[in-house]
């Protein structure tokens, strides 16, 4: 995977950072949308499919390593 920021993540999304925004100059070492195989560096992407809702996940996530996730729904919480 190519080096990639998480500003750089940001920019190209035209996404807004909610959060920490220390963090931004961190480079993510993989692409998950599984909450249990996202490890150390990891961008969690929290899907909302037909049977789930990868937003109910974020935590798990985060347990596992990801440094950030990508979301599209407004959360109560933001750690």
């Amino acid at each position: 995977m190519e080096n990639v920021s998480l500003l750089d993540v940001v920019t190209k999304t035209n996404g807004k950072v909610v959060g920490k925004t220390t963090i931004l100059d961190s480079y993510v070492q993989e692409v998950v949308t599984d909450s249990r195989v996202a490890s150390t560096n990891g961008l969690f992407f929290a899907i909302v499919g037909e049977n789930t809702d990868g937003h109910n996940y974020i935590s798990m996530a985060k347990e596992n390593g990801a440094i950030a996730a990508v979301i599209e729904k407004e959360l109560e919480n933001y750690e």
